[in-house]
C-alpha cells in the first residue's frame, strides 16, 4: 500500500492541470487578447476621415460656396450700379438739352422781336418770313443780319429813287412825275412821299387812294 501511494505522488508533479501549467495558460491567452485588441486599433486607424473631419470638410465647402455667391451677388450689385449711373447721366444729359433747346427758343424770340423793331426804325416793315431770315438765337449774329437786310433795303430804296428821278423834270418847268408804281411808292420813306405830294398831288393822290 505504501508503494502505491509514492507512485500517484510522482504522477501529481507532472500533471498539466497544476498551478504552474494554468498560469503559463493564462499568459497565453492574455497575449492573444492583447494581439487582437492591437490588430483592432490599427484597424481603426486606417480610416480615411473621421465623421468630425467630414463635418468640417462639408462646413468649409459650404463657406466657400457662399462666399462664391456673394461675390457673384456684388459684383451682379455693381453692374447693376453701373448702369443706374449710366442711365442717370442720360437723363442729366437729356434734361440739359431740353433747357439749352428752351433758352434758345426763349432767345430767338427775343431776338425776334428786337430785329423787327430795329428793322422798323429804319422804314422797313418785315414780315414773320423776313425776321425768320434774320434772326437767331444770338444778340450778335442777329444784329448783322439785320444789318444786310437794311443794307438791301437801302440798296433797292436807292434804286427805286433813281428810277423816279428818270421819270420826273425840274419843277419850275411844271412838269409832274411819272413812272411811279405803287410797289415803288410803297417801298419809299415818308420824305420820298412828300416830294411826291409837292411835285406831282395827281399821282400822290392816286397812290394814296385820294388822301
Amino acid at each position: 500500500m505504501k508503494m502505491h501511494l509514492q507512485y500517484f505522488a510522482k504522477d501529481s508533479g507532472s500533471d498539466p492541470n497544476s498551478a504552474e501549467g494554468q498560469t503559463e495558460g493564462s499568459n497565453e491567452t492574455e497575449g492573444q487578447s492583447e494581439g487582437s485588441e492591437n490588430e483592432g486599433s490599427k484597424s481603426e486607424g486606417g480610416k480615411t476621415f473621421t465623421q468630425e473631419e467630414l463635418d468640417r470638410i462639408v462646413a468649409d465647402s459650404v463657406a466657400r460656396e457662399q462666399k462664391k455667391a456673394q461675390e457673384a451677388l456684388n459684383e451682379s450689385k455693381k453692374l447693376q450700379k453701373m448702369n443706374a449711373d449710366q442711365k442717370r447721366d442720360y437723363e442729366n444729359e437729356k434734361l440739359k438739352s431740353e433747357v439749352e433747346e428752351a433758352k434758345a427758343t426763349l432767345a430767338k424770340y427775343q431776338m425776334t422781336d428786337t430785329a423787327r423793331k430795329m428793322l422798323s426804325e429804319k422804314g422797313i416793315n418785315a414780315t414773320d418770313e423776313d425776321l425768320q431770315l434774320v434772326t437767331t438765337s444770338e444778340a450778335e449774329s442777329t444784329q448783322k443780319n439785320v444789318e444786310q437786310m437794311i443794307a438791301f433795303a437801302d440798296r433797292i430804296r436807292s434804286d427805286v429813287k433813281k428810277e423816279f428821278m428818270r421819270g420826273t423834270t425840274p419843277r419850275e418847268t411844271g412838269s409832274k412825275m411819272t413812272g411811279v408804281t405803287q410797289s415803288d411808292f410803297d417801298s419809299m420813306s415818308y420824305d420820298e412821299r412828300t416830294k411826291i405830294q409837292q411835285t406831282n398831288p395827281d399821282l400822290f393822290k392816286k397812290l394814296t387812294g385820294g388822301f
